[in-house]
């Protein structure tokens, strides 16, 4: 407080502190809606394995705690191979979508046209008692989120074993 000259006192002041906070809440609340994380936040620069990498030397060897002693040493009847540009815009996204099967090689555009044919195929498996065993086959600059789109797609469609195969480019 302030004493005027006469030895009168001044107006006191007031600070209006309720509405103070609720703008600051208010400006907390818009900037958590309206946040959007950059693309780089989410990346993984992760390569896979090239030929001959991180393969068990013996059958003995491999871990049996994911997959069933019946699964193990099972070939697959399907190979998805992703294909992606190696140079360019698209580097690491998926450009071609391959599946080899004993019907012979399909090709795709998309991971929904992909997952509708791996169900197809997968309902004829069952009914002939054959392997629900696939194989994924990268490139080697395949995005590691590409690759998880493509094993969502396998899971959709019913398969539980899924594995991957060492890229034929090795590297």
């Amino acid at each position: 407080m302030r004493r005027k000259r006469g030895g009168e006192e001044g107006p006191e002041v007031e600070l209006p502190i309720t509405p103070m906070l609720d703008m600051a809440f208010q400006l907390l609340t818009f900037f958590i809606f309206t946040y959007q994380p950059s693309a780089m936040e989410g990346h993984m620069d992760l390569m896979l394995p090239a030929s001959g990498e991180a393969k068990a030397d013996r059958l003995e060897n491999v871990s049996t705690d994911v997959i069933p002693d019946k699964e193990i040493g099972k070939e697959s009847e399907l190979k998805i191979k992703v294909g992606t540009a190696l140079t360019g815009d698209n580097v690491g996204q998926i450009t071609s979508l391959e599946v080899e099967g004993f019907t012979g090689p399909q090709a795709f555009q998309t991971v929904d046209q992909l997952r509708r044919f791996l169900t197809d195929e997968h309902k004829k498996l069952a009914d002939s008692g054959g392997s629900s065993a696939v194989k994924i086959e990268c490139q080697n600059k395949v995005k590691w989120s590409a690759t998880i789109q493509v094993m969502d797609a396998c899971k959709k469609a019913g398969f539980e074993n899924i594995s991957f195969a060492p890229p034929e480019d090795g590297g």
